[in-house]
């Protein structure tokens, strides 16, 4: 494959030589202003960004994963910094999303559903600028603007649907990316210093305990081109002392991360649910590279499967966000095919998308793109970083300037479009207020619908997840803690059975007989906006349910 060359010669001027001979000091009033422009563009992206990511996610809400962060939050906010108690899924989002959360709680004074709105909104904001200063790399002027536009735009305009709800409604792997990302910025623009390996074990481990998919597009990606650059150039080893101190900074990463969290389950702490990956089956791996091609349409914006021809605003925007799939592809291919001579910077990255596309499709059973697409997320960073650093490089016409420009433009009018009529998500609030409203203050349901009640109510109301095997209710400590089933801490006297959407018809039904089967005829039965919720004049936490092993619960 060709790599076009979209760059040309340099303009000449010779209006420096003009200013001097009147006596002007351009080149140091340039530099002067230039040193201002870019920090001042960044600022002002952030500020937009921001607000923008914001109102998307207040309108789109949040699901149950999130809302039991909050809670996870809060707990550490109140005295159990360790999370004890706490069983958690098989990516913890100990050491980022928690500690932002209960940040963020202890600035608004409490759990509330703004707070993890704002918390993605920010995380999503600081991914898009970090994205365009690695793609601008040490270039200015225009090259350097182009470079941070494309890389840049390819990320910063989600679109209605899945895509907006993987970026600003779901914890999953975001958040992690702007640490990894952050490792390869101090990559990038440090130089080789012995404290450098250091600061990105340390940034790297960090990321590590909060998220396992670091060791794939983190960790094995930088000890596999470090040792390949070794190999390459031979010679003696202490004149390889950077790469071979990177490298051990990512093994160095691992350990310490394995080292944190076996202290921390050691002093009492959280459990984690084990990740047990698997390789699929060979006769699966067709399907699997289809669904990875989808997965990755959906995260650049630009699934355009399953969306009608005519009159649809959704296969619009789709067929525009093409353009940075299409330019993600060529900065790849440039990449793996000049392997040898790009950056130490841009050669892990590289290795970051290759490793993840390549974990994505191998590992793992089941997959669906609407389901697992947040798996393969950082393939969208590093498309866009390798799309603006590889792409434009050299001296950029205004043309060229102008072109990029407008397609940023119709990037940006496709998300102002989207973000005048965002609809709402759906939510619990009506039914928290209910439940104030009636005095109902701890209860029980199904863990889709639990924590957002929690949540919904600004913990006024606590309402906590059980799960149906059959027609039985049972215990499965899948994002819970053991106080909340404590008869002699809480007094739960109320079941929520709440229609879930995706469930068939008269499942909520079937939640209310399975309380009824476990708990007797309740005292009281109300309905509420579909939902019917039993009231009994006892603690239902007396009457222990059967333990399950921990296992992700089912809405239906």
């Amino acid at each position: 494959m060709t790599i076009p060359d979209l760059t040309s010669a340099p303009a000449t001027s010779s209006q420096p030589v003009a200013d001097e001979a009147a006596g002007f000091p351009p080149p140091q009033r340039w530099a002067l202003s230039q040193s201002w422009r870019w920090p001042a563009g960044f600022a002002i992206a952030a500020i937009v960004l921001f607000v923008v990511y914001l109102r998307i996610a207040l309108h789109h809400g949040f699901g149950a994963d999130g809302a039991v962060l909050e809670q996870q939050a809060w707990s550490m906010l109140n005295g159990n910094p360790l999370m004890r108690g706490w069983t958690v899924a098989d990516i913890s989002f100990y050491s980022i999303e928690i500690p932002e959360l209960a940040v963020l709680e202890w600035l608004h004074g409490g759990i509330a559903p703004d707070v993890l709105s704002v918390a993605e909104a920010v995380n999503l904001t600081v991914l898009v600028l970090l994205v365009a200063f690695l793609a601008k790399g040490r270039a200015t002027g225009r090259e350097g603007l182009v470079r941070a536009l494309v890389a840049g735009g390819i990320v910063c305009a989600p679109i209605a649907g899945a895509n907006s709800t993987l970026m600003l409604s779901n914890p999953d792997h975001l958040a992690t990316q702007v640490f990894v990302l952050a490792a390869w910025l101090i990559v990038d623009r440090a130089r080789p210093r012995w404290w450098v390996p250091v600061a990105v074990a340390a940034v790297l481990a960090w990321a590590r305990m909060n998220d396992s998919i670091v060791l794939l597009e983190a960790e094995l990606p930088l000890v596999a081109v470090c040792a390949v650059r070794v190999y390459r150039r031979g010679g003696a080893l202490r004149d390889q002392w950077y790469d071979l101190s990177l490298g051990a900074a990512a093994i160095a990463a691992e350990l310490i991360a394995q080292l944190v969290l076996v202290t921390v389950r050691a002093m009492g702490g959280f459990t984690a649910f084990p990740l047990n990956e698997s390789f699929a089956p060979v006769s699966e791996l067709s399907s699997h590279i289809w669904v990875t091609v989808e997965s990755t349409l959906l995260l650049y914006g630009a699934d355009f499967s399953g969306l009608p021809l005519k009159g649809n605003l959704a296969l619009l925007t789709a067929a525009a966000h093409l353009i940075g799939v299409a330019l993600a592809v060529i900065g790849t291919v440039y990449a793996l095919r000049r392997f040898p001579s790009i950056d130490l910077m841009t050669q892990v990255v590289t290795a970051m998308l290759v490793t993840s596309v390549a974990a994505y499709t191998l590992l793992g059973q089941g997959v669906t793109a609407s389901g697992g697409a947040h798996d393969v997320m950082p393939v969208l960073p590093a498309g866009a970083v390798l799309a603006g650093r590889l792409v434009f490089k050299g001296a950029i016409p205004r043309r060229l300037l102008a072109v990029v420009t407008a397609g940023l433009a119709v990037y940006l009018l496709l998300l102002a479009a989207y973000v005048v009529h965002v609809p709402y998500g759906p939510n619990q609030k009506p039914l928290a207020a209910w439940l104030q409203a009636h005095n109902l203050r701890f209860g029980l349901s199904n863990y889709y619908s639990a924590a957002l009640i929690s949540v919904d109510a600004n913990e006024q109301t606590t309402v906590v997840p059980v799960k149906r095997i059959g027609g039985h209710l049972v215990l499965s400590p899948w994002e819970s803690t053991t106080s909340w089933y404590d008869p002699t801490q809480n007094d739960a006297n109320f079941f929520v059975a709440t229609p879930m959407q995706g469930c068939p018809a008269g499942d909520a039904g079937l939640w209310a007989k399975a309380a009824i089967r476990a708990y007797g005829p309740p005292t009281q039965t109300y309905s509420f906006d579909g939902s019917q919720i039993l009231v009994w004049n006892q603690n239902l936490l007396d009457t222990p349910l059967p333990q399950l092993p921990m296992a992700r619960p089912s809405a239906c």
